[in-house]
């Protein structure tokens, strides 16, 4: 009998991170395979008016490695963390519990970019997961666009038999590397495959030894990310590089979870997600006991109301066919299930300009239940 494993029970993921600074101009491949890009200088003021000096093993090379011996994170204060992710979790601002209030959070690397702009890695720890995130900032320390990049490493058994011998492993990657001073790639290898242990010794995460006995699937994707004179990071369409025993299912999921993979002001990503929500395979699932594909949706548009809940608002209220528009039926769903506060959404609709926007969200959102609904 095989049963399914608690994220936070069973997570081996760890944070493994190399960082070092050298300071070379374009020329041949290093070891890594990284080519050399030629670094911008920069003094990170802001940075060090909140008690963070990057100049040591903080500055990143061209690439963030995965070696155990070089991990390099930093922990932020409270003042430190609100300072740099206030604008990334706006959509949540009006509720009483905070994102930013709970998790740990970790500079990972620094590296300056033309302009005066500086990127900033960070691994971020929040309730029983993990992810990996990049935001770019002005020279006053003003956050310009962020991404999410997903967990930088870990290895996560998603099912296993009662005795915790064998089952089934999710194994991810995400690897950063710049190819030129205002652009990066971040290359994602996603693998699942069966497993053994071959000891009976674990830790407080689960499983410590194993062996890989059977590959399932794997997806190893490239996303490429430009900066742009205004501090916006742009990208365009994922290039899958190699795929291998995936059902259309899985390949419909990943296509989903590339949406997280988008930055925080992307302009193209509620197309994207409208046009993934009104496909066949995920309309023939809509609202059915195992709706796979409709909670992950609802996840990257819960996800997209934290990150930019007015250009989120916007659009909706732009896109007023509700027969073609998948988008407000999923954000209604979050409202009615209480995954999207009242008070946050009544807040953020108040935020906008007089006009018919406001007028038509207003009476949209006026209908929806629960009882306590805004309008």
């Amino acid at each position: 009998m095989r049963k399914r494993i608690c994220f936070a029970a069973m997570m081996t993921a760890a944070m493994l991170l190399s960082i070092s600074c050298k300071a070379n101009k374009p020329a041949s491949p290093d070891a890594s395979g990284a080519a050399k890009v030629e670094k911008v200088k920069s003094d990170f003021a802001f940075l060090k008016k909140l008690g963070i000096d990057p100049t040591d093993s903080l500055l990143m090379d061209e690439r963030l490695e995965t070696a155990p011996d070089k991990i390099v994170m930093l922990g932020l204060e409270e003042n430190q963390r609100k300072a740099l992710l206030k604008g990334v979790f706006e959509g949540l601002e009006a509720n009483a519990e905070n994102e930013l209030d709970y998790g740990a959070f970790y500079i990972i690397g620094v590296r300056a970019l033309p302009g005066d702009y500086t990127l900033v890695t960070y691994h971020i720890e929040f309730g029983d997961g993990s992810s990996g995130m990049v935001g770019v900032y002005d020279k006053n320390g003003k956050l310009t666009d962020c991404v999410q990049v997903g967990p930088w490493q870990f290895r996560m058994p998603e099912m296993m038999n009662e005795d915790c011998t064998e089952g089934e492993m999710r194994d991810e990657c995400n690897v950063l590397t710049f190819v030129s001073q205002n652009k990066f790639v971040v290359n994602r290898t996603l693998s699942r495959y069966e497993f053994k242990t071959t000891t009976s010794d674990r830790d407080e995460f689960g499983v410590t030894d194993f062996k890989k006995t059977k590959d399932l699937s794997s997806i190893v994707k490239e996303y490429a990310y430009t900066i742009d004179k205004n501090g916006r990071i742009k990208t365009d369409k994922p290039k899958m590089k190699e795929q291998k025993g995936n059902t259309p299912e899985n390949l419909l999921i990943d296509e989903i979870e590339d949406l997280t993979m988008r930055p925080k002001y992307d302009e193209n990503v509620y197309d994207l997600l409208n046009e993934l929500a009104m496909r066949p395979l995920v309309q023939q699932t809509a609202g059915g006991v195992d709706d796979e594909f409709g909670y992950r949706l609802q996840g990257s548009v819960a996800r997209l109301f934290e990150l930019n809940p007015q250009d989120l608002l916007k659009w909706i209220a732009k896109h007023r066919d509700l027969k073609k528009n998948q988008v407000v039926t999923l954000f209604e769903s979050l409202f009615s299930d209480g995954v999207i506060n009242k008070y946050s959404l009544y807040q953020q609709i108040q935020k906008m300009p007089a006009g018919a926007d406001k007028d038509y969200l207003e009476k949209l959102t006026g209908q929806w239940g629960p009882a306590d609904a805004v309008g």
